[in-house]
């Protein structure tokens, strides 16, 4: 049997995967490494917070469903759930409550009380821990930068056997189909250093010729911006007019 397969979320999941692998390497550069590590710290707070949160939330759904089951916001879990989480966003209605079994005193006690703890208590926890959270880690941010760049170092150096497989530029890396397998076999860091020279002759050829190239063109600039200059100083002031000096500006 043939499975349809949605190319949409496919690309929507690839393209997430993608967009946190982009973001993760902003934990290597210098400019933003430390903002990073302060954010993720962060976040873990956010989810110590998250823990808590769905905590109470389960507790008093459960709690609903049992006492007020007779009401629509409350007549299964999911429900009581959302009508508690809409609550935490301050998207609620007291009179909800109104006419359940139990009555109505009872059904705002409940209700209030949630609101009082999640709302009140709950959020301004979590704004006071996020903000001594950035306090404390911002003070650090470059040392837990360098600390985590440490911490990868023996993933992310180049093996001394080994990178040449994964450090051929394009187009050579088609030569890989040839020498991969062999510098994988003989372990040899003697071959691994040989085939990097080899690889990377092309790229220097290539760097050197537009060096040089460079340097033909600019020079005959350089030339005409001297001999405006050695006119200006020779014949406009020969002697050192204009200056505490009266060295000869021709030397």
């Amino acid at each position: 049997m043939d499975a349809n397969i949605n190319e949409n979320i496919l690309l929507f999941i690839i393209g997430t995967l993608l967009w946190i692998k982009a973001f993760h390497q902003l934990s290597f550069l210098q400019i933003t490494g430390s903002l990073y590590q302060v954010v993720v710290l962060l976040v873990r707070e956010l989810i110590t917070f998250g823990f808590y949160y769905m905590s109470v939330l389960v507790i008093y759904a459960i709690v609903g469903v049992v006492l007020f089951s007779d009401l629509m916001a409350f007549n299964d879990m999911a429900s009581a759930m959302f009508t508690l989480f809409t609550a935490s966003a301050k998207d609620y209605n007291i009179n909800v409550m109104n006419g359940c079994h139990v009555g109505n005193i009872i059904g705002y006690i409940y209700f209030n009380s949630y609101l009082i703890l999640n709302v009140i208590l709950l959020m301004n926890l979590l704004i006071g821990q996020l903000a001594y959270a950035y306090r404390k880690s911002n003070k650090e941010r470059n040392v837990l930068m360098l600390l985590y760049t440490l911490s990868v170092r023996d993933v992310s150096e180049a093996d001394e056997k080994y990178s040449s497989v994964v450090s051929v530029p394009f187009p050579l890396s088609v030569l890989n189909l040839l020498f991969g397998s062999i510098v994988l076999g003989a372990k040899s860091p003697f071959l691994n250093l040989i085939l990097l020279h080899f690889y990377f002759v092309p790229v220097m050829i290539v760097c050197l010729v537009i060096f040089i190239l460079y340097q033909l063109i600019i020079l005959p600039f350089c030339y005409i911006k001297m001999l405006g200059h050695k006119w200006a100083l020779i014949v406009k002031a020969p002697v050192g007019k204009g200056s505490s000096s009266s060295l000869d500006r021709a030397g």
